[in-house]
């Protein structure tokens, strides 16, 4: 069994906890929450070992990988809008992460699934029958979530740990929907 640490997480909604994170990716998950990122899951897989989150998914992986559930689909492209970021196209350094996730096969994988948190129930669950144009539900109004996955490249983490200390200490943006929408809400005007 791989060692764990708890360390104090804070929850989408605001909510502080304590999680059991798996020693080799405690710095990731620490940058990831000082950077105003919310995930609602995250650990190392093994591609020796049943996945868990690659149901149906298909995903073909030789190496160990970081997983990564983010709790929105803005977290997920804050997240790797940091990672793709440079400031200068001839500095190599810089430009490497951005063509490593757009250039290279299998070293970032995403998944997108739709995800209802109020979908509709029985009505009367003990009167459910196999005719279910006749049975009753429930519906609330949906709300739908997309669960953005990531796994990347277990060779890749310091990198990415490295990318998220950069945008923690120098505060590079002042504010996320900002640098997306620019200061005026139009992202071709700044």
């Amino acid at each position: 069994m791989e060692s764990t640490i708890p360390i104090q997480f804070t929850y989408p909604n605001g909510d502080i906890g304590t999680l059991n994170i798996q020693t080799q990716i405690v710095k990731l998950v620490q940058e990831i929450q000082n950077a105003n990122i919310y995930t609602t899951q995250q650990c190392l897989e093994d591609p020796n070992d049943p996945d868990p989150h690659n149901n149906n998914n298909n995903i073909n992986k030789t190496a160990q990988h970081v997983f990564l559930q983010f709790a929105s689909s803005s977290d997920y492209t804050k997240f790797m809008s940091i990672l793709a970021d440079f400031d200068d196209p001839n500095d190599t350094e810089q430009l490497e992460m951005y063509n490593i996730i757009y250039y290279t096969k299998d070293n970032f994988i995403t998944r997108f699934n739709l995800h209802d948190h109020n979908m509709f129930v029985p009505e009367h669950p003990e009167d459910f029958t196999a005719d279910i144009k006749n049975c009753k539900y429930k519906h609330p109004i949906p709300k739908i979530d997309i669960n953005c996955n990531l796994w990347f490249k277990l060779e890749l983490l310091d990198a990415v740990i490295q990318k998220l200390v950069l945008y923690n200490k120098t505060n590079k943006y002042l504010s996320y929907t900002e640098d997306l929408l620019g200061k005026n809400g139009d992202p071709y005007k700044n």
